[in-house]
């Protein structure tokens, strides 16, 4: 995705469009879209690329936006690779000075190869940050998938893609450098170095010409090129003395080069012809790798010494600009590019971290660290956040996990104990809005820790079952994290695959939609601890529901942001809220009079002390405005011609402003603006549960057999299920819609309306008016549905809509769709049964939680009743959950996250006047011999 917040003198309307002209209309997709930024007075574009298989095309895609005479250049968030002044095209991106005269960007988007990631280097993606991937979309499992035990251990691997076939590349110290199959660790193939050499420093691999070479240099200064799909010798070339630094592999003006250190000359090498292009002595010991950054359009070489010398150099060798960090750098600097700035990070050794403005060598930032530095810096770009382990000024043998921002003014940092001195990483991973970063300590135990948090993971360390080896303090190990597995180099050990690895490349799907059920806790990915079956407490409520169709009441939680303390929410008869705190007791209490509610409320947090509240009643809809801390509560506005005793009930942000939809008592799909209780649009439906979607930008409905557009309310279609829930995701390129009726569960294409596939039913003898929605567990081009069918329980393959394993009561009935809690050790469904059974099963095995099933508390009826349980509502350690008879449930204990929260505040100043003009902004995308047009904007 790419973002331009853009200058405005007119306004927008965005309209998406697919690319005409496309034999495979369904495998890409070009959008553009526009969104207004009233407290700015700009327009904020984006561009968004949807493929299903990068593998069809060859070549590099290039993007390429041209703005209109309106607009104006602002910012940008992703690093362009050239921009156009009037007609003229420049390598490299724009200055902040020069923003006024761009009328065009250009993008070369990253190849689907998110396999590879070098380790010692800087990226080839400017906007990737430094040792920290943003494009994984699976976490390794904490288990060792296998070992080599090398008698003298290894270096730091490096992983590559290799003629489309998956490869990690290790030297050992007996003199090897060796290709291993990263799946099995099986040995692909093996080169013997001449006596007494070995390497100490980590290898490179660089694409030359549709070959990939492994570059590697000896302790006597050899290089040798390597064909990296064979092992065959290339070339190699004596460098004098022994490496001091990893070798960089850098592509400038259609050629490939290498920049060797060998105290105290750098080497420029090509590699096609291989000749020497430039040498030049470095002033002071280079020990870290060099690396290299666009500065506007020129391309840079970065060097850090020992000593503090920072040095920035041309591709003919010659000194730009020179500067002292003032301090030694044992870890040397990175760099990277945010919205136009170039920045250059590192660390002191007397405990100071700093960021320079890598174009003019001037300091931006210091930031004063806990004690001196250990291990190396990584770097979140897009945050300009850091981590990285420092020692414990009290203690020796103790060091600490420091993680925080380079302008930490509104940020709380990290701070986490780790034993020892010596670490590998951390290498930090940003998936699912939260940054984590992998560490393994001297006593090779495993860790995980997430940005800004005060304490590790639970369930970390994890201690690898190494052989009995030590540190060598003069060659360095690593740490390299693929898509599936994280793969640790140990010298003095050998190398091990941390997780799972996969044996089949995963295409990269560029579709980032998120479904709606992800907000209302149907599924979580954020928890430490699973919940226990203890149960903690129980909150009578004497409720009852008008008829069967509805769904059963589900509890809420509101999270008081100014004590960081969740409250449990239970509306009585009179719809008077009851707030319990985590001991069951009744902190405050809002009368709000609104009459029975069988629908969670919605709380829209304006301010630290302004909520609004939103009460869907049996008698009325009512807006409260409510100060948190003061518990002082104001009306509104209030509805007593809109009410409802069961329905989805939503608060969404549109273009237009906030929209609350739900379905009313006579069965109306039901539209009301926020702010003022205004309808927006009413409409006929056949059902009380919906999904809301957005598909190619185009917020929709999906309630029932219809298809509704969210703005406007006109039904679009119905091609669908009558009376049926909806639960939606979009994965691997298409977007999900999952229905039932009586004899099949359906998952249709919620774009095109065809069946993609469906599974049949039991036959239901009672029961038989729910037609509930399944729950999703959706991790990248992989996703779940736990779809309950009365007596079954059963996990449907999203993409092949095979049923993976089913679960059969033999004398009672799921009615109330699931819930998932995932935690870095066990993804867990959770669900419970008409008579009160709560089960718990790991989501791939079928596995029962401990403790599970278990019966919940209430009487029991000689004739079946329809009793039953809400869907779980999950809390870190903590389970809520809804029996008709009996009341909200809790189990277990809520426990404080792993990460320090932080206060967030927005304030946005309304816009005054809208001017009416037209924008004929077109973007279009070059790749394999084609040129595709996005839509065109206008009002």
């Amino acid at each position: 995705m790419l973002v331009l917040r853009i200058k405005k003198w007119v306004a927008y309307v965005g309209i998406l469009a697919i690319l005409p002209g496309f034999s495979h209309s369904n495998d890409l997709v070009l959008q553009k879209t526009s969104r207004l930024m009233m407290d700015k007075g700009s327009i904020e574009y984006t561009l968004q690329t949807f493929k299903k298989n990068m593998n069809r095309y060859e070549g590099i895609p290039v993007l390429k936006d041209q703005f209109s005479r309106h607009t104006q250049l602002r910012s940008f968030s992703q690093t362009p690779s050239a921009y156009y002044i009037q007609h003229h095209r420049h390598e490299g991106y724009p200055f902040s000075s020069q923003f006024h005269e761009v009328s065009a960007l250009e993008w070369k988007l990253q190849p689907c190869q998110r396999y590879r990631h070098p380790q010692e280097f800087f990226i080839a993606n400017n906007d990737g940050g430094v040792r920290l991937r943003n494009d994984i979309l699976h976490l390794p499992e904490i288990t060792v998938a296998w070992k080599k035990n090398y008698t003298y251990g290894a270096v730091a691997p490096v992983a590559e893609v290799v003629e489309d076939r998956k490869m990690i590349f290790s030297a050992t110290m007996d003199g090897f450098i060796r290709a291993i199959y990263p799946v099995t660790g099986a040995l692909l193939w093996e080169y013997e170095l001449p006596a007494g050499e070995i390497i100490e420093k980590p290898m490179n691999t660089v694409q030359e010409q549709k070959r990939t070479l492994l570059t590697a240099v000896s302790n006597r200064g050899n290089l040798y090129v390597l064909l990296a799909s064979s092992g065959s010798l290339v070339g190699t070339k004596s460098l004098g003395p022994s490496l001091s630094a990893p070798l960089y592999g850098v592509k400038y003006s259609n050629h490939h080069y290498l920049i060797v250190v060998t105290a105290p000359v750098i080497t420029c090498i090509q590699l096609s012809p291989f000749k020497i292009v430039w040498q030049r002595e470095q002033e002071g010991s280079i020990t870290r790798s060099p690396f290299s950054m666009r500065i506007g359009r020129e391309k840079w070489i970065f060097t850090t010494s020992r000593e503090g010398i920072i040095t920035a150099i041309d591709f003919k060798g010659n000194t730009i600009w020179q500067r002292s960090a003032q301090d030694r750098l044992p870890f040397g600097a990175s760099g990277f590019v945010y919205q136009a700035v170039p920045y250059i990070a590192g660390v002191g050794e007397s405990g100071h971290a700093f960021l320079l403005h890598a174009g003019e060598g001037t300091v931006l930032s210091r930031i004063t660290l806990p004690g001196r530095p250990r291990s190396d810096m990584s770097i979140h770009a897009s945050a300009l956040s850091f981590a990285l382990v420092c020692d414990d000024p009290f203690t020796e043998d103790q060091s600490i996990f420091f993680s925080s921002e380079f302008f930490p003014q509104s940020r709380l940092p990290g701070r986490i104990t780790l034993p020892g001195k010596k670490f590998l990483g951390p290498i930090g991973v940003r998936m699912d809005d939260e940054t984590w970063y992998y560490v393994v300590d001297s006593q090779q135990q495993l860790w995980m820790l997430q940005h800004g948090s005060i304490r590790p993971l639970q369930g970390y360390p994890y201690s690898l079952d190494f052989m009995e080896s030590s540190f060598y303090p003069h060659l360095e190990g690593g740490l390299v994290l693929t898509e599936y597995a994280l793969y640790a180099a140990f010298p003095g050990a050998g190398l091990y695959a941390i997780g799972m690895p996969e044996a089949s490349t995963v295409d990269r799907s560029f579709v980032s939609l998120k479904s709606q059920q992800h907000r209302h806790s149907s599924y979580r990915n954020d928890m430490d601890q699973m919940p226990s079956p203890d149960i903690r407490q129980i909150i009578p409520a004497n409720l009852s529901f008008p008829d069967h169709e509805r769904p059963f009441a589900e509890p809420a939680v509101f999270f008081h942001r100014e004590h960081r303390t969740p409250y449990i929410v239970q509306a009585d008869s009179n719809g008077d809220l009851n707030f319990y705190n985590q001991q069951g007791e009744v902190s405050f209490q809002l009368m709000t009079g609104s009459g029975p509610v069988l629908v969670a409320p919605q709380f829209d947090y304006i301010s630290s002390r302004e909520v609004r509240i939103y009460i869907l009643g049996a008698h009325q809809l009512q807006a409260w405005l409510w100060d948190p801390t003061n518990h002082q509560l104001e009306k509104i506005w209030e509805r007593r011609d809109l009410k409802s005793s069961g329905s989805t009930f939503m608060l969404t942000e549109l273009k237009q402003g906030e929209r609350l939809f739900f379905v009313d008592e006579r069965k109306f799909f039901t539209s009301v603006c926020a702010k003022s209780g205004e309808t927006i649009f009413r409409e006929v439906v056949d059902a009380w549960q919906f999904a809301y979607y957005l598909i190619y930008t185009q917020p929709l409905i999906f309630c029932g057999s219809r298809k509704i557009d969210a703005i406007s309310g006109r039904v679009l279609s119905r091609p669908f299920i009558r009376n049926s829930h909806s639960s939606m995701v979009g994965v691997a390129g298409r977007v999900y819609l999952f229905q039932s009726n009586d004899r099949y569960m359906k998952a249709f294409d919620a774009h095109s309306h065809e069946v993609i596939w469906r599974v049949q039913k039991l036959w239901c003898r009672k029961y038989c008016f729910q037609q509930t929605s399944p729950a999703v567990l959706y991790k990248g081009y992989h996703a779940w549905v736990y779809w309950p069918d009365y007596q079954r329980m059963l996990c449907i393959d999203v993409l092949r809509g095979f049923i993976m394993w089913r679960e059969r009561l033999t004398d009672d009935y799921f009615l109330a769709s699931p819930a998932i809690a995932e935690t870095i050790f066990e993804p867990v469904v959770f669900a419970g049964t008409i008579k009160g059974r709560l089960f718990a099963w790991n989501v791939h095995s079928q596995i029962n939680l401990k403790g599970f099933p278990m019966d919940l508390p209430g009487r029991i009826s000689p004739r079946e009743e329809l009793k039953g349980c809400s869907t779980p509502l999950l809390l870190n350690g903590s389970l809520l959950i809804y029996r008709r008879e009996t009341g909200l449930i809790q189990l277990g204990e809520i426990r404080e996250n792993s990460r320090a929260l932080d206060k967030i505040f927005f304030e946005v100043t309304p816009r005054e006047e809208q001017e009416k003009r037209k924008i004929f902004n077109r973007a279009q995308l070059k790749w394999d011999g084609k040129i595709f047009f996005s839509n065109i904007t206008n009002n």
